[in-house]
């Protein structure tokens, strides 16, 4: 059998990010830039707990968001190195189209193969937080965000 009919796995690049006690994945075209922790001002809706503040990146104003208020869990270990994901919200109502999210260490690009890739969790509890699922891959787990949902959240706060 030739190599062109064979079927193929579809090969994916993605951003594993350390997170908690595990990791999250994030399609490598989504994160725009990692950045340092940065200088953060009050975000002046004091009701979404989830947003840490506003940045400035890039001429914009954009929220900085933690997953870890979000998702309702015990805040990152102390000590951890903050850095922020810009992330690209791909949804046509998001304003703005940006947002930044408060993840610890440094994301790690992978190539990754789509059948490589096992659902271990996707039950009710997490489709009523911005999850997609949660998955393991090569032995590593990991939480899928849900950026959509986040977008929604975000113009419905």
């Amino acid at each position: 059998m030739s190599e062109e009919s064979t079927p193929r796995n579809a090969e994916l690049r993605v951003l594993l990010v350390p997170w908690h006690d595990s990791n999250l994945l994030l399609p490598n075209s989504v994160v725009v830039e990692v950045l340092r922790y940065p200088e953060i001002t009050p975000d002046a809706d004091e009701n979404r707990e989830w947003i840490e503040g506003r940045f400035q990146w890039r001429n914009l104003s954009l929220p900085l968001i933690s997953l870890d208020q979000l998702l309702e869990l015990s805040a990152a270990k102390s000590g951890e190195k903050k850095r922020v994901l810009v992330c690209h919200l791909l949804s046509d109502e998001a304003d703005p189209a940006f947002v930044g999210i408060v993840v610890q260490g440094m994301p790690r690009l992978m190539n990754l193969e789509e059948a490589a890739i096992e659902v271990t969790e996707t039950d009710s509890e997490l489709e009523a937080r911005p999850v997609i699922a949660e998955v393991t891959m090569e032995e590593t787990s990991a939480l899928i965000p849900d950026l959509e949902k986040v977008a929604q959240l975000m113009q419905s706060a």
